[in-house]
């Protein structure tokens, strides 16, 4: 399910979360922390590459920008197995994408 602002419902609980300063840090590095964490790997030996899936640049340039004229509510995208979502407030969540799925698949009937 969607909250009123397309971010993922109250009732989809994240399998982790943790935050980061939009304007001044690239969301990516928290993304790297809570999947480094979950699978109980070091941030280098995550294979593929969040690099891979996610474009660092353009992940800075959509979080980074301090005077964007319209803020941006969220970013999504998926990793083995997991949906990340980052948040313009600030937020990133993990959850588990078969979870998540089930759903928007029980939502859209």
């Amino acid at each position: 399910m969607a909250d009123s602002d397309g971010g993922l419902a109250a009732d989809a609980t994240p399998v982790r979360s943790a935050a980061f300063e939009p304007a001044t840090e690239n969301p990516l590095y928290t993304v790297l922390d809570l999947l480094a964490a979950e699978f109980d790997q070091s941030a280098f030996e995550l294979t593929p590459p969040l690099s891979d899936v996610a474009d660092w640049d353009a992940m800075a340039d959509l979080f980074g920008d301090a005077d964007r004229v319209e803020p941006l509510d969220f970013v999504r995208f998926t990793y083995r197995g997991y949906l990340i979502e980052v948040r313009g407030s600030g937020e990133v969540r993990l959850f588990d994408a078969a979870e998540i799925s089930e759903t928007f698949l029980r939502e859209e009937k």
